[in-house]
């Protein structure tokens, strides 16, 4: 009878552990993510008016830092961060400098050194400039100009004068490593990264 009792027990314990092993953690809960619960997106606020910058962040490893960047350049990095709950909180007050548009991205560093994708959020700071339309009424007629004699030579910027670098750092970067990627733009109009117009020098 107690060999019987014993088989029964190993038996049980032999198909809980495939039922423990079956079961995955979610790939939502797995991962590091942060999200930002101030400023929201699109809010205009008055120029001089200093911003709180707040949200929240999670990862299985724990919250490292907060990154937080202002049209593509790296402004925090915020270590002081407070639990709740499962997630880490994060808050940081910011200036703008001057009337615009401002975009500001957070990333979240896990204690392993994996990162978060960023979460962004676009504000108005100050009134946007208006266009003004002239009137027609009041546009006088356009004059005759006189005809020009000289000789005007274009010099169109061609493929071969566009400069595009793109180089890590460190140049030697292993699985789970962080790196930084830099980018060296010239002889365009604009630099499009993420979505993002960004500086001819930037970094991410």
């Amino acid at each position: 009878m107690g060999t019987r009792r014993q088989l029964v027990g190993i038996f049980f314990l032999f198909a809980f552990s495939i039922f423990i092993s079956g079961c995955e953690m979610p790939t939502s809960l797995a991962r590091t993510s942060v999200w930002l619960d101030v400023p929201v997106h699109g809010i205009s606020v008055p120029e001089g008016q200093v911003l709180q910058i707040e949200g929240h962040a999670s990862s299985p490893g724990g919250v490292n830092m907060v990154e937080i960047w202002i049209n593509g350049g790296l402004h925090f990095e915020v270590s002081n961060l407070v639990s709740v709950n499962d997630h880490s909180r994060f808050s940081q007050e910011w200036l703008p400098p001057g009337p615009g548009e401002y975009t500001i991205q957070v990333l979240a560093i896990s204690g392993d050194g994996s990162a978060s994708e960023a979460d962004h959020a676009r504000i108005q700071v100050g009134e946007p400039v208006a266009e003004v339309q002239p009137d027609p009424e009041q546009v006088p007629p356009p004059q005759q100009a006189a005809p020009d004699t000289t000789t005007s030579i274009l010099d169109p910027i061609s493929p071969s004068d566009v400069v595009i670098e793109f180089w890590a750092d460190p140049g030697e970067i292993s699985a789970g490593d962080l790196f930084t990627v830099h980018w060296h733009v010239e002889n365009v109009s604009k630099v499009i990264f993420g979505g993002i117009e960004q500086l001819f020098d930037g970094t991410y």
